[in-house]
């Protein structure tokens, strides 16, 4: 999936699952208060590499969703 690019996907690279976690409802909630856009394709990308191995079908349920929007807004790095 690429590399990290928030500090939960980091936490997660470096075995920290507690602090990834705790990343994830912190990026959750800020995607909450800024109503969407860029924010929560982010935080379902986030939530896919910190759930893979835990919860992968929810990781592929966060991935695919987070895919459609970014997709649909030309940006190719965002999918890249």
């Amino acid at each position: 999936m690429g590399e990290p690019t928030s500090s939960a996907e980091v936490h997660t690279e470096g075995g920290h699952a507690g602090d990834a976690v705790t990343c994830l409802e912190r990026l959750e909630r800020i995607s909450d208060r800024m109503g969407g856009g860029r924010t929560r394709p982010r935080h379902l990308l986030a939530s896919a590499r910190v759930l893979r191995q835990d919860a992968p079908g929810t990781a592929q349920e966060n991935l695919r969703e987070a895919v459609g929007p970014t997709r649909s807004r030309s940006q190719p790095f965002e999918t890249g």
